[in-house]
């Protein structure tokens, strides 16, 4: 009983129209406040299932924040459901309707009737402010359960979890918490599963845990403690631990990316990079450039999804595409060097591959990928065969090739 938990409303979330990234920034807001997320719900737009939801985590946690259906349309019925948990009537609470004029005086607009609808409260509720939204907050307890519902928007819900809600709830029941993401690449999720499965192990603490999302690994850190500084202790003593056991795969800690990671490098050295893609597309050149001061370090890329491209673009030999075909070592090794070259940059990188569903052959399979990295004096090269579907072929390819490079510059 000492979690929290979140309840979710929209049919858009059930039917997957979009994703649920509230759950994920709730849980991760309140997990570093010291209050652990055990349990995500998400409901349609049925006020019968929303009621069930909101008894039912109430009676099982300590806390529970509620995301959605606060509009001013039929079927927002957050409001109503609240209303029905606790068996209060709806009334029009003075200080939310205040909030919901001031919002609109600033757009130059009148509240409407249907507006209106947004500064009802069940009866005993404290409204919470929203200074940027016309839908206030809801605070209520709920079977002895301190209950938040917040607009579905995020950037609205994201301002009020942090002002409103956090503050309200104080310290969680794990006291202190210090968060710590750790990300590797080149190593498989079972080898690093092996290496790590003591620290994992369920009920200890610090808890230590694994992701995997396009080829790159994040392990998570959670310490707890009575203050924030034997937090901070007990987090960075499993941060050296942990990469005392896969520290060799380990490229950026705490949400720093692989691009992020080589575009750093690159600058501290100032050096510069250009690509020559086929397979991917260009990929590789957006994950660079999406990193602020990617300008200082990226000469040049070059998509080169045809042969006639490859030779006339980074001057790819034509006897390596007759003799070993585009999909080939030869190719990518010569897309690298090429790119380096034309570009008069320190690094090239060189991918090509086939990314399908369709254009494999019993000797070149869809999936297989070369990726090659070159630099003054060297040229590496790896070949993959990658059994996702199309987008996650081209992603791993983008991952594989900055990855390579990254080896290099930190100087294996």
């Amino acid at each position: 009983m000492n979690s929290a938990a979140v309840l979710c409303v929209g049919e858009e979330l059930v039917l997957g129209e979009i994703d649920n990234t509230n759950s994920t920034h709730i849980a991760t807001a309140l997990r570093g406040a010291g209050w652990p997320v055990s349990e995500i719900r998400a409901v349609g737009d049925d006020l019968d299932r929303i009621v069930d939801a909101l008894r039912a985590l109430a009676r099982a946690h300590a806390a529970l924040v509620v995301t959605g259906g606060l509009g001013p349309t039929e079927d927002d019925l957050t409001r109503r459901a609240l209303a029905q948990a606790v068996q209060a009537p709806l009334r029009e609470d003075p200080e939310a309707l205040r909030g919901i004029e001031a919002r609109f005086a600033t757009l130059g607009r009148t509240v409407s009737a249907r507006n209106r609808i947004q500064a009802m409260l069940p009866a005993g509720a404290r409204a919470l402010h929203n200074p940027m939204g016309t839908a206030p907050g809801i605070a209520l307890t709920i079977e002895g359960c301190p209950t938040f519902a917040l607009p579905g928007v995020p950037r609205e819900m994201a301002h009020m979890l942090a002002q409103e809600v956090i503050p309200a709830l104080g310290p969680g029941p794990r006291g202190t918490v210090a968060v710590r993401t750790l990300h590797l690449w080149g190593l498989p999720e079972s080898e690093v599963g092996e290496r790590l499965a003591d620290l994992m192990a369920r009920g200890r603490e610090p808890a230590v845990g694994t992701r995997v999302q396009d080829s790159i690994i994040t392990v998570r850190i959670v310490a707890c403690g009575a203050d924030p500084a034997q937090a901070q202790t007990q987090a960075d003593a499993h941060d050296a631990l942990v990469r005392s056991r896969v520290g060799d795969a380990v490229f950026a800690r705490d949400g720093e990316t692989l691009a992020e990671t080589v575009v750093r490098l690159l600058a501290d050295r100032a050096q510069t990079l250009a690509v020559a893609e086929s397979c991917t597309g260009g990929l590789v050149g957006k994950l660079i450039t999406d990193v602020p001061g990617a300008s200082a370090v990226f000469r040049e890329g070059f998509v080169t999804y045809t042969n006639e491209a490859k030779v006339g673009r980074v001057r790819v030999p034509p006897p390596l595409l007759s003799a070993h075909g585009a999909v080939s070592e030869p190719v990518a090794r010569a897309l690298a060097q090429g790119a380096r070259s034309a570009a008069g940059a320190d690094y090239g990188l060189g991918i090509t591959g086939i990314a399908g569903p369709t254009g494999g052959t019993p000797r070149k399979p869809v999936g297989l990928v070369h990726v090659a990295a070159s630099g003054p004096g060297w040229t590496d090269h790896r070949a993959n065969r990658y059994h996702t579907d199309r987008k996650g072929n081209r992603t791993r390819a983008a991952y594989t090739a900055l990855g390579l490079l990254w080896r290099r510059l930190r100087g294996d």
